[in-house]
């Protein structure tokens, strides 16, 4: 299985790939201005220090040695600063996104298989043992028929918190059909998986 087509994961992706300033042109007028902004700044500076007359020429260049840098340095820094932050909130978010499922916040299908895949690829051991649960969210047809396919989207949100509210934060949780979810409980024995299943129970019913 693939990536998410959601509209969200297209419009983040579309927003990250637009993010790296495009251009050829646009890079070059900016790199021209730029340097030629810096030139202006060193000669208006030398010229002003020249003017006042209370500076040797050592002091002169002392002056603008920490000037110049500092006045370019400092929103040029900030900047390059804010978009990296700017990119690393899309990335994380597009990740999240193309991992997680929107309604539920599981695992989507196809991360969820490709966890255990991996898992299955491991040497024979413990770290390959443990329990598989499939939890089928009933009565979400009837309930999408009677009340709407918002309060279906209600019940399979509820589902899932009280199955990631029931589990360890080592094991997966995934959504793996319209109503069914997967647990996987490494290292977890039969009666372990029949605790956990209960524990769900338990939370869904309450």
């Amino acid at each position: 299985m693939g990536l998410s087509s959601d509209p969200e994961t297209h419009a983040l992706a579309n927003a990250l790939a637009r993010t790296p300033v495009s251009g050829v042109g646009k890079i070059a007028r900016l790199t021209v201005l730029g340097t030629v902004f810096c030139i202006l700044l060193s000669l208006m500076g030398g010229y002003l220090l020249l003017l006042s007359g209370g500076f040797t020429p050592f002091e002169q260049n002392v002056v603008l040695a920490i000037l110049v840098p500092t006045v370019i340095a400092v929103p040029l820094l900030a900047i390059i600063g804010y978009r990296g932050e700017q990119i690393g909130h899309l990335r994380r978010e597009l990740t999240r996104q193309t991992t997680y499922d929107a309604l539920t916040s599981c695992l989507r299908a196809s991360v969820f298989s490709s966890l255990i895949d991996r898992r299955k690829a491991l040497s024979p051991g413990e770290e390959r043992r443990g329990a598989f649960m499939i939890i089928h969210a009933g009565g979400l047809r009837s309930i999408q028929r009677s009340h709407g396919f918002d309060r279906g989207s209600e019940m399979l949100r509820f589902v899932g918190e009280a199955i990631r509210g029931s589990v360890r934060e080592t094991d997966m949780v995934g959504r793996v059909n319209t109503a069914d979810f997967g647990v996987f409980l490494p290292g977890a024995t039969t009666e372990d998986a029949q605790n956990v299943g209960e524990r769900i129970r338990a939370r869904i019913s309450a």
